[in-house]
């Protein structure tokens, strides 16, 4: 009976063990790091830019690609497109802001992939583009 009891502690044990780990490597894992890219003059007529940002995660660079701009095609609007081409095991979005607050995300996108394009009316500045990353 005693070597039962021993064998169940010890399961538990370990058991709990396993769940602690998990629940660390999860909230690791869930980590959110973002860059911000703001504009405050330029509107006058539409423009793009393409760029790559760089995240600094534990002494390590990812890089990530972010095509954002001001469109006047139909209805002034910002917008933001083609985020992504992280390394494998990276996820990431890009959200554009304009200065009333008003923001769109893109579709989240998993390691080399491109986002879609997300885009809010114009509404003057500053304008924020922004691209977040995460690991998974």
């Amino acid at each position: 009976m005693k070597k039962n009891f021993i064998k169940k502690v010890f399961a538990a044990t370990m058991c709990g063990i396993v769940l602690f780990g998990s629940v660390t490597s999860v909230d690791a894992a869930t980590k959110k790091y973002t860059r911000t890219i703001t504009r405050k003059t330029g509107f006058s007529k539409a423009w793009q830019k393409n760029q790559t940002v760089t995240f600094n995660v534990d002494g390590l660079e990812y890089y990530a690609l972010i095509t954002y701009g001001y469109d006047t095609f139909c209805v002034k609007e910002d917008y933001v497109q083609d985020v992504g081409g992280m390394p494998r095991g990276c996820s990431s979005y890009g959200t554009v802001k304009n200065s009333k607050g008003t923001k769109k995300n893109t579709n989240k996108v998993k390691g080399a992939g491109l986002s879609r394009k997300a885009d809010v009316k114009h509404t003057g500045v500053p304008v924020k583009y922004m691209v977040t990353m995460w690991f998974e």
